[in-house]
C-alpha cells in the first residue's frame, strides 16, 4: 500500500479544520492547516492579521511550509488528510490578483486526484484574529479554488453541509479504494 495525500480545501470558515480535527481524533493521519498558526506566530511582519497586505512574501512562506509538510509524510502509508494544499496558495494569489511565482510548480507536489471541497456556508462563517476575509470574499476564494484545482487536473467532490461527524463519514467513505 502507498500513501494517498487527500486534500480538504475550500474558502475560509467552511468547517475544514473541524473535520480534520475529528478525523485525527478517529485515528486517521492528518496534516493540519498551517496558515493560521503562521499568522499568529510569525506573520506580523508579513501583513499581520491581514496577509493580503503582503500577499507575495506571505504566500512564499506558506508555499515553503506546505512543501515541507507534503514531504514530511513520505514514509506513511494509506490515507493522509491535508487541511489545504499547495494549490490553495496559487488560488489565493489569483484572488489577490498577484502573479504566481514561477517556482510555485504544483506538478512537483501531486496529491490524490480526488479533492474534497467545502462550499461557503454563511451560517457557520465567523471572523476572528486570523480569519480576515469577509463572507463575500470567501465566495471569490471558493471560485478560485474550484478553478485552480480543476485547471490542474483534480476532480472535486463537494462536501455536504452536515454535522462534523457526517462530513467525516462522507469523506472516509468516498476515500475508500
Amino acid at each position: 500500500m502507498h500513501i494517498k495525500r487527500i486534500v480538504l480545501t475550500g474558502a475560509p470558515c467552511t468547517g475544514k479544520t473541524a473535520v480534520i480535527n475529528q478525523l485525527e481524533s478517529m485515528g486517521h493521519a492528518v496534516m493540519p492547516e498551517i496558515s493560521r498558526d503562521y499568522i499568529t506566530k510569525d506573520g506580523l511582519s508579513l501583513g499581520g492579521e491581514d496577509p493580503a497586505k503582503n500577499l507575495i512574501p506571505f504566500s512564499a512562506q506558506i508555499w515553503q511550509r506546505r512543501s515541507e509538510q507534503y514531504h514530511s509524510v513520505k514514509d506513511l502509508v494509506g490515507n493522509v488528510y491535508f487541511d489545504r494544499s499547495l494549490m490553495d496558495v496559487i488560488a489565493y494569489m489569483h484572488v489577490g490578483k498577484k502573479e504566481v511565482n514561477a517556482d510555485f510548480n504544483p506538478k512537483d507536489f501531486p496529491y490524490h486526484s480526488t479533492v474534497f471541497i467545502f462550499p461557503p456556508w454563511e451560517e457557520i462563517y465567523a471572523l476572528d484574529n486570523e480569519r480576515w476575509e469577509p463572507f463575500a470574499t470567501s465566495l471569490d476564494v471558493h471560485d478560485a479554488m474550484v478553478k485552480t484545482y480543476s485547471e490542474n487536473g483534480y476532480h472535486l467532490i463537494e462536501v455536504p453541509r452536515l454535522s462534523v461527524e457526517s462530513r467525516c463519514q462522507f469523506i472516509i467513505d468516498a476515500s475508500k479504494p
